[in-house]
């Protein structure tokens, strides 16, 4: 029992990080405390209960969730007298109070409860290391590279430990800013520093992608050189994708909030990486860094209070037939011509499932045009004056409309909404029921138009009826694509020369591309990792002399590449 836990401790708070999923770390951790309870040994649980809030505070836990635990271990603390955890859960909760804040003074910024002099070691590392966190996140970088720079160099002191990592990971991310601002003047030991860390990290990302893979992948992104900006960019979405995998909020918000950076100030691209930045700070319980983001990006705070899902109030038994009817619709697509391949999307679809309204919108430049609708009394119709356009655009809820073409997320609502800022919208206050799917279409952040449609009954959809619907947007969508591409294409390819150039494995990644598979969907299919696919992907279009995933389909078509699946 003596030797039980400091073994389940170090285990725990040492080992388990460096090689498997940090939650394992936690079990190990709650076995060191029941060890320690049993023994009677209080302060060793406080040792416990405060690794554990670092290993949790790493792992990108909401500060709401953080404040319950910390309030859960102030009890416990209280009733042994241990000061060593007291002055922990301050340190930390003054910590997320500051973040929480929408406004705040310069003060704010430091922790004011505790006594940094009075702290332990590793606890005043783990001190320091939080305010590196706030300085960084209000943009103060000057001052967080001076703090850091300064506490990294004690870096023995948490070695092993999970937060060793973060202390990596935040100087990694300041250096870069702090070089990228002296431009022209070199800073050799800087960068020979940054070399070192970031091969240490990349070391700890390989032991354990899970824990630590997503933040290598961030700062590869940022250190990529101005000719791999393509791959920069594939790198910040691949850190994004890793987070949300991992559940990391924090890590998600940050990485969004880094690639919105990457691509510029203004611009779409940027804007819709800001607002996804914006939601996850405030789902984390940064309110005072989504509030700087919002600014940053001039956002608009009432588009992220509302919670979008798909509801499942109709039965999978009466939602199969009718999705069924469908279930061939491409076929139809792929022949037709572009506005008749419209038409025949909203008469099918609408009409099947007995919708109440069916509208396309599509981007034209930088605007957004309701080209074609459906009604039940009449088969679909496309709206070729201003008077016409206007008057059926009164049948859409434009709050959502606008939310689905900023922030290209699919909006789905299953009953009407009674908060939100989508309640107050004319449309959908005039409405006693209603359900709805908005879906941008978006091909490699090419926005190409959005598919609007309408039951007034609640619950009308469900989870099968929108996959379906998602993918035979795809099919009409992307025909759109193609068209403008050969429309505007120059020269002939080469048939032969460039199926030279492509492997065997690329021709099957390209020819489920076309097929409107995702590329997790191409790797389920073919038993290889998402990362694989990704890198054939990016072959792919090196070798078609293509920059995203619609013109690689395009090019393809032209020069015959497409198998009859692919075509179909």
């Amino acid at each position: 029992m003596l030797a039980a836990a400091p073994t389940y401790f170090c285990l725990g708070a040492l080992v388990i990080h460096w090689t498997s999923p940090a939650r394992q770390s936690l079990n190990y951790l709650q076995k060191a405390f029941d060890c320690a309870q049993r023994m009677g040994d209080h302060l060793y649980g406080g040792y416990v209960l405060y690794a554990a809030t670092e290993i949790r505070y790493s792992m990108g836990v909401p500060c709401s969730e953080l404040e319950k635990i910390l309030t859960q271990d102030e009890r416990y603390a209280r009733a042994t007298n241990n000061e060593f955890l007291l002055r922990s859960i301050s340190m930390f909760r003054d910590h997320i109070n500051t973040l929480a804040r929408p406004t705040s003074s310069a003060e704010d910024g430091q922790v004011m409860k505790v006594d940094a002099d009075s702290l332990e070691p590793n606890q005043a590392m783990m001190y320091h290391l939080l305010q590196v966190q706030r300085l960084y996140l209000k943009g103060e970088l000057e001052e967080a590279f001076k703090l850091i720079e300064n506490s990294i160099r004690r870096l023995d002191l948490v070695a092993g430990s999970i937060i060793e990592v973060d202390y990596v990971f935040y100087f990694l991310l300041i250096a870069w800013e702090i070089l990228k601002k002296q431009r022209g003047k070199v800073s050799l030991p800087l960068r020979r520093q940054c070399r070192d860390y970031k091969e240490r990290l990349k070391k700890w990302a390989k032991l354990s992608p899970e824990n630590h893979g997503g933040k290598y992948l961030l700062v590869d992104a940022l250190w990529q050189t101005p000719d791999k900006q393509y791959r920069a960019r594939q790198l910040f979405d691949e850190a994004i994708r890793h987070a949300e995998e991992q559940q990391n909020i924090l890590l998600a918000a940050l990485a969004n909030y880094l690639a919105a950076r990457y691509h510029g100030d203004g611009g779409k691209i940027a804007a819709v990486y800001a607002q996804d930045a914006y939601r996850l700070f405030l789902q984390w319980g940064a309110d005072q860094v989504a509030e700087r983001i919002a600014n940053m990006y001039g956002l608009s705070p009432e588009l992220v209070w509302w919670e979008i899902g798909v509801t499942n109030s109709s039965s999978s038994a009466q939602a199969e037939p009718r999705v069924h009817a469908f279930n061939d619709l491409h076929s139809d697509l792929e022949v037709l011509p572009l506005d008749a391949a419209y038409r025949c999307f909203l008469d099918r679809i609408c009409g099947e499932l007995g919708l109440d309204f069916g509208a396309i919108l599509l981007a034209r430049d930088a605007s957004l045009k309701l080209d074609y609708v459906w009604t039940p009394e009449g088969s679909a119709s496309r709206l070729l004056s201003a008077k016409d356009q206007e008057e059926y655009e009164r049948y859409l809820p434009h709050k959502v409309v606008r939310y689905a073409s900023r922030t290209l997320e699919e909006v789905i609502v299953g009953t009407k909404p009674e908060g939100g800022p989508f309640a107050n919208d004319n449309l959908l206050r005039e409405r006693s029921s209603i359900s709805f799917v908005c879906l941008p279409v978006v091909f490699n952040h090419v926005f190409a138009g959005l598919v609007y449609l309408e039951s007034r009954h609640n619950g009308h959809f469900d989870q099968a009826m929108v996959e379906h619907i998602r993918h035979q947007s795809f099919y009409l969508l992307m025909k759109q694509m193609l068209e403008g591409e050969k429309a505007s294409s120059e020269g002939v390819f080469v048939a032969q020369s460039v199926k030279d150039r492509l492997t065997r494995r690329e021709l099957e990644v390209l020819n489920f591309m076309a097929r409107g598979m995702s590329n997790t969907e191409i790797a389920e299919r073919l038993y290889i990792s998402s990362s694989t696919v990704k890198t054939h992907t990016l072959n792919l279009y090196s070798k078609l002399e293509v920059k995203n995933r619609v013109q690689a389909i395009a090019k393809a078509r032209s020069i015959g590449l497409l198998d009859s699946k692919g075509l179909s």
